[in-house]
């Protein structure tokens, strides 16, 4: 989902590491191609992201667990050229 409809800024997912549990941060990114985003905005101290802020991700959709929410996840990191 957008986080502004007339921007190329977006919401995507990224899974927290060394958590004990499925934690998931919110991180803005820019639409690169169907389904490719850079993720951008700042690591927060103390988190260890799966990807780094920068780096260009191959998303998908995902339904959370026990929410009716579904958001873009970040699955992969692309090569960057």
């Amino acid at each position: 989902m957008s986080v502004d409809p007339d921007s190329n800024i977006y919401k995507v997912f990224v899974k927290l590491l060394d958590e004990g549990t499925e934690v998931w941060r919110p991180v803005e990114a820019f639409r690169v191609s169907h389904n490719v985003y850079q993720l951008s905005g700042n690591q927060p101290e103390g988190e260890e992201w799966q990807f780094k802020a920068g780096s260009i991700v191959l998303c998908e959709q995902k339904k959370f667990t026990g929410d009716v929410v579904s958001g873009l996840v970040a699955v992969s990191a692309m090569q960057q050229k």
